[in-house]
């Protein structure tokens, strides 16, 4: 530990030596972007420009969001105008992407006084100078191979090809973190590349995890002249190609000499930052006194800061892309639906167009071939029929057209729609650091979790704000004690202002591991007892509600005869709306303090966890006075119709009742609560620098609880409205199948059923109107007029085949 203490002495002492040390300020950058333009965006400095798809922070820059086909730059306003120069870039490349990830950043040296855009990294190939470029993803179709750091010099004619089919030079190096990893961190998962220039000797070093060890990169004689750096200019730039990450650059500071002893305080910075992450062991160090102290805590305020923007940025990213893609799939159905509609109305019309032309045209030659053939038919006592038919046959066909037009407007648009004595197997308290090798946060090697409880770093949470949810923690040990206290630290709280619940179920079961059931996620038949959290008055349960509830079970009660027994308990305020302007994260918690002895069992609530305990529940309970020693305790929460947040902030237990270590429980709650009032403290006298130290841990400590709760809760926020969107897309598609289908079966009908109503009218009107002016006539016209209805029959019959054909073709 004093080794680490002197360490730390030794980066604040550097701190202070090198403060006003100068650097090329006008080639440099770093964090906090503060400057902002007229229209609202930030900007890095007066000296750097950024494009592309870059977007300026207050804490990073974002040259590529983790989405396929991105480029970003920042690129310096004007020449190095040295010869030489030492100059380290910060930067964080992460994404989602387990196994399949790209493509990375480029640090560029070179005549381009202004950035052109490429397929080299986002830069063009055709430059003159260096580039060291930082690769993520294994091209393997590179015949030079691959190095994660590359150096490339251009003389302006070298292709993107023949530049990457030369043999790599450089080094690897895990630069690269993977954000579903629970080890990742905004603040911490960082690296470094350094590059020292001197006239035509360039060195490149590389610190992957920013921890102040360089290991050397590459070494190389550049193919220039000796004053080409003067005159070149300095630039960044990321790609995304088919596949993606987050490429982010934290800062970049550039010294005027190729050894600059200055460089050293950069390195200093990014030790202090590294062991910052064990900030706790320092402020427990005797060696680490209170400038120490303080330096360590604003240091960590300030990580909060940046952790707390990169995951906003990444879950506002996330959300917004997911609604991108939904809105496009909305406006493809509703265009899929306009076009069906529209091939539906053209096709028809075309294709009774069509067959009525082509009738016409084979009616009147088989007239006219019939008139030439018998003269005496022109007498006329055939026409009359036959214009009659003529219009009736046009009359149906509009008609027909009117109904279909109709139909399609009526149902195709429709769719528009701690003390000596505490037990550590049965205690778990935040912040929950330990991650297995899948990456998952874990309560401690005792106790297991499973349904739909998620362990975050401040708190355990056993179902969100969502219908239908069961989580679950249970130990994997029986308790083995005669004597027993715990104290449960939770909070319950939702949206729902009047509609909520379900609750929490405590559990000290002789059942050896959870089994899932509808006893508040339990099940019903369990030898043993429960204390039950119920937020949700159940009018329907015959024993009445308490807020907290006993539950005693010998193994042979059912749910309903749990339920309609007389409820034994207390009421308790301990639900809070979430959305109400009081409700704080970090505050708005309860707690409920269980001792057993033998058989005997007590119970006490602190419903705002104020520190003030009363009194619940005081009795004897119907087992043997040893049978704790072959319970386990377990933890389950619950929702149903109704729903809410139910997280587990902390347990601890311990092997006596009444054991010292429950007053020290207490006394921790009075601190937590007098922190509220932090800042009238740290402006008391009567508070010296060890109280303000206490202080300001404590704030630091409440911060990161109220940060990671309230990410939390707009996560699943947004998770739930994304699914929501998905939802309704599903549902948008299975209308569009069944009103396609609907329309289609009703249009064969309708038309099927008009031509057959003209068919018959047409019939009709030859019996009753023809046939007079048929007798009169000559014998020689049945002929033609047998022709023409027969033509006429043909006509429909083709039409209907059409019809049939172009729905199949097009509404499909």
């Amino acid at each position: 530990m004093n080794i680490y203490v002197l360490l730390l002495c030794t980066c604040v002492a550097l701190l202070s030596r090198y403060a006003a040390a100068e650097r090329m300020e006008d080639a440099s950058f770093k964090p906090p972007f503060n400057i902002v333009d007229l229209d609202g965006r930030r900007l890095v400095n007066t000296s750097w420009l950024h494009g592309g798809h870059a977007d300026v922070k207050k804490h990073f820059i974002r040259l590529t969001t983790d989405r396929q086909s991105k480029r970003g730059y920042l690129w310096q306003r004007n020449p190095v105008n040295r010869d030489e120069l030492s100059a380290v870039l910060t930067f964080r490349i992460s994404g989602q992407g387990k196994r399949w990830f790209g493509d990375g950043i480029g640090l560029w040296f070179t005549d381009q006084k202004t950035f052109t855009p490429g397929i080299n990294h986002g830069f063009t190939e055709k430059y003159k100078g260096v580039g060291v470029v930082i690769d993520t993803f294994n091209n393997e179709e590179h015949k030079g191979g691959h190095k994660d750091i590359s150096v490339f010099t251009n003389d302006g004619t070298k292709s993107y090809d023949q530049m990457y089919d030369e043999k790599r030079v450089g080094c690897n190096a895990a630069v690269r973190y993977h954000e579903q990893n629970a080890n990742f961190d905004p603040v911490h998962s960082i690296s470094r590349i350094k590059v020292r220039i001197d006239k035509t000797r360039l060195v490149v070093e590389v610190d992957e995890h920013a921890s102040g060890q360089w290991v050397d990169c590459h070494e190389m004689t550049l193919p220039f002249n000796a004053d080409w750096l003067r005159t070149s200019t300095i630039g960044i730039s990321a790609s995304t190609g088919s596949v993606a990450d987050n490429h982010d650059i934290i800062r970049f500071d550039t010294y005027s000499e190729f050894m600059d002893a200055t460089i050293g305080a950069v390195d200093s910075e990014t030790v202090m930052n590294s062991v910052s992450k064990g900030y706790k062991k320092w402020l427990d160090s005797p060696s680490c006194g209170t400038d120490c102290v303080i330096a360590i805590i604003k240091k960590e305020l300030s990580n909060f800061r940046i952790d707390a923007e990169h995951r906003f940025t990444e879950l506002k990213e996330k959300t917004e892309n997911t609604v991108e893609k939904l809105k496009k799939q909305e406006s493809e159905n509703e265009r899929r639906v306009r076009e069906i509609e529209a091939k539906v109305r053209n096709g028809i019309d075309s294709s009774l167009e069509e067959t009525k032309k082509v009738l016409g045209e084979e009616v009147n030659e088989k007239i006219t071939k019939q008139l030439e053939k018998n003269p005496d038919i022109a007498s006329g006592g055939w026409k009359t029929p036959f214009a009659l038919l003529f219009i009736a046959m046009v009359a149906g066909a509009a008609y027909v057209y009117r109904k279909y037009q109709a139909l399609m407007k009526s149902h195709l648009f429709f769719v528009a729609i701690v003390s000596a004595s505490s037990l550590p197997a049965l205690t778990f308290t935040q912040p929950f650091e330990v991650v297995d090798s899948q990456g998952k946060r874990q309560i401690s090697n005792d106790v297991i979790y499973g349904g739909t409880t998620e362990v975050k770093k401040n708190f355990i949470r056993l179902t969100p704000d969502r219908q239908s949810k069961r989580g679950h923690i249970w130990t994997k040990n029986v308790i083995d004690q005669d004597e027993f206290a715990t104290v449960i630290t939770y909070r319950i709280h939702g949206q729902g202002k009047k509609w909520f619940g379900d609750g929490i179920g405590l559990w000290f079961t002789q059942e050896l591991a959870w089994k899932n059931g509808e006893n508040h996620g339990f099940i019903d038949k369990y030898n043993g007892f429960g204390i039950i959290l119920d937020t949700f008055h159940n009018v329907e349960h015959r024993g009445g509600h308490k807020d907290v509830t006993i539950q005693v079970n010998n193994g042979q009660k059912e749910l309903d005869d749990l339920n309609d027994a007389e409820k034994i308990g207390c009421d308790a305020a301990f639900r809070y709306n979430s959305d109400s302007a009081t409700f704080d994260p970090v505050y708005s918690s309860s707690r409920i303090r269980v001792k057993i002895k033998g058989n005997s069992l007590e119970v006490d609530v602190d419903p705002n966890n104020s520190g003030a305990w009363t009194e619940c529940y005081k009795g004897a309970l119907p087992f043997q006075n040893d049978w704790l020693r072959r319970a386990t305790f377990g933890i389950t929460g619950s929702t149903g119709a109704l729903a809410d947040n139910h997280d587990i902030l902390r347990v601890q237990s311990f092997d006596q009742i009444n054991d010292l270590g429950l007053g020290t429980v207490d006394a921790e709650t009075w601190t937590h609560n007098y922190s509220k009032e932090f800042e009238s403290l740290m402006e008391s006298k009567t508070c010296d620098q060890s109280c303000k130290v206490t202080i300001l841990e404590k704030f630091l400590t409440n911060f990161q609880m109220e940060t990671e709760h309230w990410f939390e809760m707009l996560r699943e926020q947004t998770e739930n409205t994304i699914n929501n969107l998905r939802e309704k897309e599903r549902e948008n598609h299975r209308k569009i199948e069944v009103l396609t289908d609907r329309m289609t079966t009703m249009m064969e009908q309708k038309i099927g059923q008009k031509m057959a109503d003209v068919r018959s009218k047409v019939n009709e009107k030859i019996a009753t109107e023809v046939e007079g002016e048929l007798t009169v006539a000559h014998s020689s016209w049945r002929l033609p007029f047998f022709i023409m209805i027969m033509l006429i029959s043909a006509g429909v019959g083709i039409a209907y085949q059409k019809y049939r054909k172009l729905v199949k073709s097009h509404l499909y």
